[in-house]
């Protein structure tokens, strides 16, 4: 029999391997209760400045959605000066576009049950964390490698980007979380947001828990290179 409790895998692994159905439970938001760390999953290539035929190869596989959300998280990561030091959760999820409007006047885009206009009010709140659509996977999938009764699913993808992020002392004693979603069509914006929720979380006492880990506040204020 086995000699292990538990096994954690690379659910994208399993999925193409038709082994879905061995995955008990996925470690999102809302599926596990936890959040990723910056960049999880996304595989980044470093290539000579000069060399345009390798560029021009990459450019055919590169997914530029991916790498908005890869450099929103990394902004979060860089104005908290974060890092292996310091414990911080994110998760960036594409918004789909409804097929169900929630009523007359709505706007067609939600994230879940958020309505449109809580989009650029950050929550703090794991409820409202929980209720929002989950996983950065593009597929969205369920433990049997199926898509989930969330009927939009195969709705198509707008340009508003939700960041869930996390901060948490070292003891595992305090905690403070922020959500936030708003259009990402360009890599600055995706850099503003990362920005942007970083501020909502010092805001809501992450500043703390930075100075109890002995960061320089000055730091965490101005940023630094990620």
């Amino acid at each position: 029999g086995p000699h292990y409790a538990a096994l954690i895998l690379a659910a994208a692994g399993l999925l193409r391997l038709g082994l879905g159905e061995r995955i008990t439970a996925l470690l999102s938001k809302r599926d596990g209760g936890m959040l990723h760390a910056v960049g999880q999953g996304a595989l980044g290539i470093e290539i000579r400045e000069a060399d345009d035929e390798t560029r021009r190869i990459l450019a055919k596989v590169g997914d530029e959605r991916t790498a908005r959300a890869c450099l929103a998280e990394r902004s979060l990561m860089r104005t908290l000066e974060g890092g292996c030091s310091v414990p911080i959760g994110v998760e960036t999820e594409w918004v789909r576009r409804s097929r169900t409007p929630a009523g007359p006047g709505a706007g067609g885009v939600g994230v879940g049950v958020m309505p449109a206009a809580s989009y650029e009010t950050p929550s703090g709140k794991a409820a409202d964390a929980h209720a929002a659509a989950h996983s950065s996977s593009p597929s969205n999938p369920t433990p049997d490698g199926s898509s989930d009764e969330n009927e939009n699913d195969d709705a198509p993808l707008t340009h508003d980007l939700t960041m869930r992020a996390i901060v948490v002392s070292l003891d595992g004693s305090e905690a403070v979380e922020a959500e936030l979603t708003r259009p990402v069509a360009s890599r600055e914006a995706a850099d503003e947001l990362g920005w942007a929720v970083a501020a909502a979380l010092v805001d809501r006492g992450a500043g703390r828990i930075l100075q109890a880990i002995n960061l320089n506040r000055a730091i965490v204020e101005a940023g630094g290179d990620a």
